[in-house]
């Protein structure tokens, strides 16, 4: 409940938000808790798969090539204490190892005796409080990850507003695979499996793509807002 809790940071205005569902663990780190906060330098982020498969992304969606993440993360510097432009977040702040797993001292440091009661108080009192960071920061872009919780984050997104989700294909030899997507209000939602653990989705390739169909997402938008703004303003004048 705490500001940021279980998030990894950046610049908590960003005009573009990553979000997962909880922290995993980490093979670089042992755990999947923060190491003592030395900023989160790209240096540190560069070892998380995670990490390195959303600057791809990122990449490509600026207009850039996947293979170029690393120039990309040392020049952006996203979710490093201090940058601007990028945050990155859990809809749970507590890591686990496995999406099922709730071991005996996550039970001992949050109280609860199942994951699935965890969650549901998550739900009715996390989850406002995450709503309230993102309508305080407005970001353009919020980027996702694990389309079968793709309703907890549309609610999350939209300060549980009615927002109808659209399903899109990445076709790219191969790799057919889907991800959704949500905008209202200049705000685009998107959706994507998870980056660790989706083989299909996290090649190159499709990285590629998505980020060009993410980017025209984007761009469709900002155009609606920006015809709705005009269509409000023009409105008011005739008043």
């Amino acid at each position: 409940m705490s500001e940021f809790a279980g998030c990894d940071g950046g610049d908590p205005l960003a005009r573009t938000w990553v979000l997962g569902f909880e922290h995993g663990e980490s093979a670089a780190e042992g755990s999947g808790r923060q190491v003592e906060d030395d900023g989160y330098p790209i240096a540190r982020q560069r070892t998380y798969r995670y990490n390195r498969q959303i600057f791809k992304l990122l990449a490509a969606i600026e207009g850039g090539h996947v293979s170029d993440w690393l120039s990309f993360a040392e020049r952006k510097r996203p979710f490093v204490k201090g940058a601007s432009g990028y945050f990155k977040g859990n809809l749970f702040p507590y890591p686990c190892h496995e999406d099922a797993a709730w071991s005996d001292a996550a039970q001992g440091e949050t109280g609860f005796v199942s994951k699935e009661r965890y969650r549901a108080w998550c739900r009715n009192h996390r989850f406002p409080v995450v709503e309230e960071w993102i309508a305080r920061a407005s970001p353009d872009l919020i980027i996702a990850t694990g389309i079968t919780r793709r309703h907890d984050f549309l609610g999350v997104a939209f300060q549980r507003e009615f927002v109808r989700m659209e399903e899109h294909r990445v076709d790219v030899p191969g790799r057919a695979r889907r991800f959704f997507s949500a905008s209202h209000h200049g705000r685009l939602l998107v959706v994507l499996p998870h980056l660790s653990g989706s083989p299909l989705f996290a090649a190159n390739a499709t990285l590629q793509a998505a980020g060009a169909q993410i980017a025209a997402l984007w761009r469709a938008a900002s155009t609606r807002r920006q015809a709705s703004d005009r269509g409000c303003a023009q409105a008011a004048g005739g008043v």
